[in-house]
């Protein structure tokens, strides 16, 4: 879907953010990222069922959405924002 593709492009641009993050001393690029990121995953989580789908596509977006959960971990982390466990 057009929401998975969105989310699988920008997931992709974090290693590039966080170069240039750290090449402009520009904290601000990673928590913009981070903020687009979470929108784009709250769209692809409400528009691509996971459990319902066959095996492939299961599959798949399980993978994008460890992805996502990872870079969004990661990327908290290194603007000094402890990510919640549970909520």
């Amino acid at each position: 879907s057009d929401n998975e593709i969105e989310l699988i492009k920008h997931l992709c641009k974090f290693s590039t953010t966080i170069k240039e993050s750290a090449q402009n001393s520009e904290p601000k690029l990673v928590a913009r990222y981070l903020f687009t990121l979470s929108t784009l995953f709250n769209n692809f989580y409400e528009g691509s069922p996971i459990l319902k789908e066959v095996e492939n596509k299961k599959t798949i977006r399980i993978k994008i959405l460890y992805s996502s959960l990872l870079i969004m971990k990661h990327g908290m982390e290194i603007i000094g924002i402890t990510p919640l466990e549970k909520m």
